[in-house]
């Protein structure tokens, strides 16, 4: 079989577009699954306490020194001393008014 009658047979062609359509899908599979990342691990608890003297929502890691605690109604996390945790369970008022 001459080269030129490879090239120019259609079952060739056919064959070229199968594989380039194959090659396309697999690209486009590999570009829009997601990739998975190690990120971060979800918290062990989370829960309110007051926090310096002020009800915060407290987030604890896995390791015992990750805590984070951010105000209720609002704010960032930020991370705090485990000692400065205090009672769990703080009281707000629900009148905002008398804050």
């Amino acid at each position: 079989m001459s080269i030129k009658r490879f090239i120019t047979n259609p079952i060739t062609h056919v064959a070229l577009l199968i594989i380039g359509a194959v090659i396309a899908t697999a690209l486009v599979t590999l570009t829009f699954t997601p990739q998975r990342s190690e990120g971060v691990p979800p918290p062990a608890s989370v829960y309110q306490a007051s926090v310096g003297g002020t009800c915060s929502t407290v987030v604890r890691g896995f390791n015992p020194d990750d805590v984070w605690a951010a105000p209720l109604h609002g704010g960032q996390l930020v991370r705090v001393d485990p000692a400065a945790v205090g009672v769990t369970g703080c009281r707000v008022d629900p009148d905002p008014n008398r804050r």
